[in-house]
């Protein structure tokens, strides 16, 4: 007869040493861990109420931008005289990444980025310093603008103001009011408004009174420039004080500047003998238009709101919407206000949803459980929850942390995992417990010391997955750094609830045996919680009074015969059918639905019949290999497609329209107006705006600037998800197809997508010295990124401008008239777009100014016009043909510069349905081919560059990881074989992921491989805690196949809960978020593929491995 099989459990005694210890103190004193309970509940609560609510995580990324201005001056002269002094000064700064530029018409922008241990404001300051060192600027150039780039500075809420009764100035004037009472909100910080026609001062010269008293430009523009700003005059002290001196302003109106005293040739005048000055609308203006989808197209003014420093955002929205209400009714619906975008609603809308993910993934599990485990243990899981994310509120506080959808989202992914510590103590208890041979406090301690190491290191290795996430630098790093410091911090946190809290819960309610007081305690609590719900409920109902009479009513007497109503139900219980339901109800409370007692046998039968089998040990190791080299193979060849972040459904359509450099704002007016009324015939438009001057920002390079006069950008609000049959992709697809013949300007058809701001999708740079053979590499490059299927939205950062018109000197005529080049070019600039001279307030204390501009006439002169301005010197006036000719040249509308080089930008999108990564490569394989001139390069940008990067940091983060968790089990179990038998589970369930996404189409996207490396502290838990079980079981004298298999079983419940609620706990964020569907199907495919394996596989390779040492073992 064979020896009868004893399970670990059959061999374990209670040793009386564990009852004397500290442990047993803590887990027998439930007054200890109420204390507990409420402590996590009140810092939990305080913290999240206090933590800023964001819609977005925060982004610092030492960015400092440099902006001079050169009033008239080409781009070639801005690059020359600006960009290139700074440039070398900045370049000398410490820890700087990277340096670009762009000198465009009269304007420098030089932007620095530094390494990300700098702070945004270290960096500004170091800038600053080397900026302040140039000094060989020209006098004509403004003071250097150094400002730390803000991701945060984005307004908070954007609305449109129209109205059908007034005229476009009587609007104005309202707005302008609004902003006002805007700006004296203590939450709002600043007010941007788009659509008001800029008032300015002019003085419009008369070249003829000017000849006639022999008085020179230069004079008029510092005298102006003298008397309407302040000037530091120095210190002076005496023996008690330091007071500062300056010369004030004495020009503060326009009727002063008039009388402005003048002199020449010893007679003293005044401004007006010698000009004319008014205020009125700056030429050229650039307005804003609102239309709905029927109906008139209304001038606007958008306005948009940015909270001050410190306030949160759903208070500075909400106080601005206040006054903006308060406006509207004031004014009796003669004013249209219409929301373009809120910050404060997205928050709600998203976490609404995240809530709502929430409540369907905890009631998931908690039916999981209930089935599988029972009423009492899901229930205690089901605590557990709530209890693990207080704690994680309090160290998102303590860390600084924002409240915003991806710190939602990492709760989120921690709710499916957070749960496995708390369900190993529960099956662990239930199981040492069902064996009838301990009482409740010897389980828990039982429990505690075979579990307790476990748990932590299994806990430590799945940290160990997400922590080296923090290595990601850049934009990346920054979007992501909430996922590891939230994910790790709840998993530590359950952890710490699982041992803390639920194994002392487990032991009391096992005993059954709570003091009476507490008894009172739970009760005054629920009846509390009753009341609360009750008040709150009967607040909205209109008969509240006779709801709670007859509430108080039933529970008086319901109370007062509670011993009959009790024994009558007993009675009947026992005396019925119902008893059997009472049976089966106890059941279900204690062991749940479905029993996995057979499931194991049926396992455990197989696994031993399969380590009997040396044949069976070795196909089972050659299928799993087949399998997971199978999967492998399918990511070179092509089955598993590749992106940055995964397009995301947005309600708002941007499309850009670019005109010719040098058309002006009059006839793209016309050209938006006339293009808009083509778009407006959207199905699913609801509204839409125009607004000239504003340039597309879709991650890469626009047109032009924002102000130029050629470009307009038009905002389509179309209906919310749910209420659309086609996607914003969708509809910009056939955007693409339907306006692919406009010759009128060029089209950029544009919708926010998911993920951090990156750049493009497609990004090159053609780095050289001349702007020519620049432009002719682009044109190739244009040309290959045009034929190529799904490219959209090609532009360069360089286009050809109109050609310029350059005045050619005669240097003897001018001699001869006593002029000079900068004579002339004062009366060019002031002839065709006017010269700012100075400000003039519009408020006593400066906080609104009007610029003052010098005009050579009362219109601008058109090209054709130039040739007849007028010159005037002191010995007359002379034509400017007389003085030199002009000649038409080609010119760049501007020049761009990477690391102190001539460069050359081109940037695309990818539509929907191609992938990204795949069109780079090909891209960069083409660029190959191309024979560059030597000094000439090119390199990435944009979303590839930060794809490269982003792929680069979860490498690293893998290997570190990898190390981490394979030194954290040497540690736990002493040995290296039985680590690296663990370490295998991770090839097998990421081959899992391969199969699975090359299955259903998924592409393996920059959150699909931080699933990947989550995986890592995922999959090794479940197989550390089975191969710490086999350890135990051969340290008390099992055989190693009796050892194995029932180690094998006796693991076989926590991980298939384990497993089982980590994936219905993705389900939801898996299917209703695409940005986020490929993190949460990563870890379900690798967890159902290595589940199913690891059973199998492990206690085989286990066997073979540790075959020879128990053979030794036996025959000692």
């Amino acid at each position: 007869m064979s020896k009868k099989f004893r399970s670990y459990l059959d061999r374990l005694d209670f040793p009386k040493s564990l009852g004397t210890d500290l442990v047993s103190k803590y887990l027998s004193n439930i007054r200890l861990v109420m204390i507990l309970i409420i402590g996590i509940i009140l810092f939990g609560i305080f913290n999240f109420i206090t933590i800023p609510r964001r819609l977005n995580p925060e982004v610092k990324i030492p960015i400092v931008t440099v902006v001079t201005t050169l009033p008239g001056a080409s781009p070639e002269e801005v690059e020359s005289l600006i960009t290139i002094p700074l440039e070398q000064e900045i370049s000398s700064s410490d820890g700087i990444d990277t340096l670009n530029s762009t000198s465009q018409e009269s304007v420098s922008i030089i932007t620095a980025q530094f390494v990300s241990k700098v702070s945004p404001n270290e960096a500004r300051d170091e800038v600053q310093k080397y900026v302040d060192a140039v000094t060989n600027l020209p006098d004509e150039a403004t003071t250097p603008l150094v400002n730390a780039l803000d991701f945060e500075n984005v307004p908070v809420w954007e609305f449109v103001v129209t109205s059908p009764s007034h005229s476009r100035a009587s609007l104005e004037r309202l707005v302008t009011d609004l902003e006002k009472q805007l700006k004296n909100i203590p939450s709002v910080g600043n007010v941007s408004i788009n659509g008001l026609e800029d008032e300015e001062v002019q003085i419009i010269m008369s070249a003829e009174k000017m000849a006639e008293i022999g008085f020179q430009p230069a004079q008029l523009r510092s005298a102006i420039s003298a008397v309407t700003k302040s000037s530091p005059a120095g210190t002076t002290t005496n023996a008690r004080n330091s007071y500062g001196v300056a010369i004030d302003a004495s020009t503060t109106s326009i009727e002063s500047l008039r009388n402005l005293p003048i002199t020449s040739s010893g007679q003293i005048y005044q401004l007006s003998d010698i000009a004319e000055i008014i205020s009125r609308p700056a030429p050229q203006q650039k307005r804003t238009y609102y239309g709905e989808k029927n109906g008139a197209l209304d001038p606007a003014v958008t306005i948009g709101v940015y909270k001050s420093s410190g306030a949160d955002i759903t208070e500075a929205e909400q106080d601005a919407k206040e006054i903006v209400d308060d406006f509207e009714k004031k004014y009796q619906g003669s004013l249209k206000i219409t929301t373009l975008t809120s910050n404060a609603e997205d928050i709600n809308t998203q976490f609404s949803e995240l809530v709502g993910n929430f409540a369907t993934t905890i009631g998931l599990v908690f039916l999981t459980l209930l089935f599988f485990l029972g009423l009492r243990q899901a229930l205690l899981v089901s605590i557990s929850i709530p209890l693990t994310f207080l704690v994680s509120f309090t160290v998102i506080g303590a860390t600084g942390q924002t409240i915003n959808f991806l710190t939602l989202f990492s709760l989120l992914l921690a709710l499916g995992l957070l749960l496995d510590d708390a369900i190993v103590v529960i099956a662990s208890t239930t199981e040492y417990y069902r064996s009838g041979k301990f009482s409740p406090r010897e389980v828990g301690l039982l429990v505690w010391r075979d579990f307790i190491i476990p748990i932590w290191t299994t806990t430590l290795t799945t940290v160990w997955a997400f922590l080296p996430l923090l290595l990601a630098s850049g934009i990346i790093g920054e979007f992501i750094k909430p996922i590891p410091v939230v994910v790790s911090s709840t998993l530590l946190a359950s952890t710490a609830v699982a041992v803390l809290i639920t194994l002392p819960l487990m032991v009391v309610l096992l005993e059954l045996s709570v003091p009476r007081r507490v008894v009172i305690l739970l009760k005054s609590i629920l009846v509390i919680t009753v009341l609360g719900f009750a008040i709150s409920f009967l607040r909205t109902q209109p008969l509240a009074i006779a709801i709670s009479m007859i509430g108080i009513i039933l529970f008086i007497l319901t109370y007062r015969w509670r011993t009959i109503i009790k024994k009558r139900a007993l009675g009947e219980i026992s005396h019925s059918k119902l008893k059997g339901l009472a049976i089966r109800t106890a059941k279900i409370f204690d062991e749940g639905v479905v029993n996995l007692d057979y499931l194991k046998d049926k396992y455990q039968n197989i696994l031993r019949r399969i380590l009997l089998s040396r044949s069976a040990k070795f196909q089972l190791i050659s299928g799993v290999v087949i399998v997971s080299l199978f999967s492998y193979s399918l990511v070179p060849l092509g089955f598993v497609p590749g992106e940055f972040f995964p397009k995301s459904d947005s309600e708002i359509i941007y499309v850009g329209l670019e005109l010719p450099t040098g058309t002006s704002a009059t006839e793209t007016e016309l050209a938006s107006l006339d293009l808009f009324e083509k778009l407006r015939k959207l199905p699913e438009l609801n509204f839409g705006t125009i607004e000239l001057g504003q340039a597309l920002d879709t991650g890469g390079s626009s047109g032009g600037g924002a102000g130029s006069d050629n470009i307009a950008r038009i905002s389509l609000r179309i209906g919310e998800k749910n209420t659309r049959t086609r996607t914003s992709s969708q509809i910009l697809d056939d955007f693409r197809n339907e306006f692919s013949g406009y010759t009128t300007g060029k089209l950029t058809f544009f919708a926010q997508s998911g993920g951090p701001p990156a750049g493009s999708d497609v990004t090159v740079k053609i780095l050289g010295d001349e702007l020519s053979e620049l432009s002719q590499i682009t044109n190739q490059v244009e040309e290959y990124l045009e034929s190529q299927p799904g490219v959209v939205n090609i532009s360069r950062s360089i286009k050809p401008s109109t050609s310029k018109l350059s005045f050619q000197p005669d240097l003897q005529s001018l001699a001869a008239q006593g002029l000079s080049t900068s004579d002339v070019g004062f009366w060019l600039r002031t002839s065709m777009g006017g010269l700012e001279v100075g400000k003039l307030p519009i408020t006593a204390d400066r906080d609104e100014e009007k610029k003052i501009i010098l005009y050579a006439s009362k219109r601008l002169l058109q090209p054709e016009e130039l040739p007849s301005l007028n010159i005037v010197s002191q010995s007359g006036i002379y034509p400017i043909s007389s003085l030199g000719s002009f000649v038409l040249k080609p010119s760049s509308a501007k020049i761009t510069r990477e690391e102190r080089k001539r460069s050359v930008t081109i940037t695309a999108g990818v539509s929907e349905g191609f992938s990204a990564p795949e069109t780079n490569s090909k891209l960069f394989d083409y660029l190959d081919t191309l024979s560059l001139p030597k000094g000439y390069n090119f390199g990435t940008g944009g979303a590839n560059q930060e794809n490269e990067k982003s792929v680069q940091s979860i490498l690293q983060a893998m290997l570190l990881s990898f190390v981490l968790i394979l030194a954290t089990m040497v540690v736990q179990l002493s040995s290296f074989r039985k680590a690296i038998i663990i370490m295998m589970v991770i090839p097998l369930a990421i081959s899992g992921v391969f199969l699975l996404f090359a299955l259903t189409g998924t592409p393996l996207s920059f959150p699909a491989l931080i699933g990947v490396l989550a995986l890592f502290g995922i999959v090794v838990n479940n197989s550390i805690v089975l191969v710490d079980k086999i350890s135990q079981n051969s340290k008390v004298g099992m055989s190693m196949i009796d050892a194995i298999v029932d180690a094998s079983g006796s693991r076989l419940q926590p991980i298939f809960f384990s497993s089982l609620t980590t994936i219905v706990g993705l389900v939801p964020i898996t299917l209703f978020d695409p940005i986020w569907q490929g993190l949460g199907g990563a870890i379900i495919s690798g967890l159902s593929i290595s589940g199913i394996t690891m059973l199998l596989f492990i206690p085989v390779v286990y066997s073979l491995w540790f075959e020879e040492e128990d053979n030794n073992l036996k025959a000692s």
